[in-house]
């Protein structure tokens, strides 16, 4: 981006040549710890700064791409969705809702993004109308809370979802049989668990598989398991999801304003009172405060380094 020009109270303005501040920086940075580089964004942008209109080094701003193509932003971006992820698990899990965790995958003949994107909303109002009998068009106001991410397959070379849906219950599965007697259970049943979690059974083959199927999904792989009310299990389902946002795979080609992740709002929202843009801003906050108290501890430290006593001075001859 050196020597594009930009326009700042009507004023054109050329970004200046040479390295940056910012631009050293990163470079020791990667030389120093990769670790760190890696969240380092390859394509930002960079705006003049209000105070000055002179090009100089050091009054630019410097604004990542936010784009899920590139890798450092990729990887920012996936610790973000993580809290809002985990948050939204902790949240319903204090108010006793079970969750349960769905992957859908796409045929064979895979679909579009669109097309797949337009599939999940239905598949969810669809979920919404079997389990709590609504008939309301929008899944916004049916009730279940849920939060989905979508991955590329880099084997399989088609698109997966990652559903992760509370107000359900998976008693059959063998890792929530200590929580829900499958004693006479139906799909579609009000269950209640012994660590106090409950929510609406909902069967694998026949209930779920076919809303699969209408809803054009492959039926190849369908993943349905209860999340654990242990600290451990939240984190790996948090960690899972992220780590598909942290790939940063050119190959995918997402559409301009599609969302790779998406939540339920309005009166079922996935983690009230948070969205993705206030967790995204919770985090730049923090950032900046900790750069600026990182900052006045630089600048309160003495030039020299103090000895805890006083320098010797050379005798006058």
């Amino acid at each position: 981006m050196a020597g594009t020009a930009s326009t700042f109270s009507g004023v054109p303005i050329a970004r200046p040549q040479g390295l940056s501040s910012a631009e050293e920086s990163t470079r020791s940075l990667s030389v120093v710890t990769e670790s760190k580089a890696a969240f380092i964004c390859a394509r930002p942008r960079y705006f003049p700064t209000p105070e000055s209109l002179i090009p100089i080094r050091g009054r630019w701003t410097k604004v990542r791409c936010q784009s899920r193509r590139c890798r450092g932003c990729a990887r920012t971006m996936a610790l973000w969705d993580r809290d809002f992820i985990e948050g939204g698990i902790r949240h319903h899990q204090q108010q006793g809702s079970s969750l349960v965790f769905i992957s859908l995958s796409e045929p064979i003949g895979a679909r579009g993004y669109r097309e797949s994107g337009a599939a999940l909303t239905s598949f969810l109002r669809d979920l919404n109308r079997v389990c709590l009998g609504s008939s309301s068009r929008s899944s916004r106001r049916s009730g279940l809370s849920w939060c989905a991410v979508g991955e590329w397959g880099e084997k399989s070379r088609r698109f997966h979802w990652h559903l992760t849906v509370a107000g359900l219950a998976y008693p059959w599965c063998k890792r929530s049989g200590f929580l829900f007697s499958t004693a006479g259970i139906k799909s579609g049943d009000a269950v209640a668990g012994g660590l106090g979690q409950s929510g609406i059974a909902i069967a694998k083959e026949s209930t779920l598989k076919p809303l699969v199927a209408r809803n054009g999904f492959g039926a190849g792989f369908i993943g349905l398991r209860h999340v654990g009310p242990t600290s451990g299990d939240v984190a790996n389902v948090s960690n899972y999801l992220s780590k598909y946002l942290a790939k940063g795979d050119a190959g995918t080609d997402l559409p301009k304003g599609f969302q790779l992740v998406r939540a339920s709002r309005a009166a079922s929202a996935w983690w009230p009172g948070h969205t993705l843009q206030s967790v995204r801003s919770d985090h730049k906050q923090r950032l900046k405060e900790s750069r600026a108290k990182s900052s006045q501890k630089i600048a309160q430290q003495p030039l020299t380094p103090g000895l805890g006593f006083e320098q010797p001075t050379l005798p006058l001859v």
